[in-house]
């Protein structure tokens, strides 16, 4: 068994997805969320902040954090500008 551990999701908090739920009224839909909310395999949204905060209260030690939008790492603000956050564990 695996030592180390990968987890990745999309960003309920990305920019574009506020925007959409502010002017559109409506939970939305994009690239990295494409499904209608009544649609979605996604059990959870959740965003970078949240599953950080998951993670103290948890002590889960996270080793390294990778937040991705367009090809590229966001460091400025990440839980507003990330798309995707990809987080590595250990046992």
């Amino acid at each position: 068994m695996g030592k180390k551990v990968i987890v990745g999701f999309p960003n309920f908090c990305y920019i574009t997805g506020r925007i959409q739920i502010f002017f559109g009224g409506k939970v939305p839909v994009s690239p990295s969320l494409p499904y209608e909310w009544y649609d979605t395999p996604n059990l959870h949204f959740l965003s970078i902040a949240d599953f950080k905060e998951y993670c103290k209260k948890r002590n889960i030690t996270i080793e390294k954090v990778a937040i991705i939008s367009k090809n590229h790492t966001v460091r400025f603000l990440p839980n507003l500008f990330g798309e995707v956050g990809l987080f590595l564990f250990s046992k």
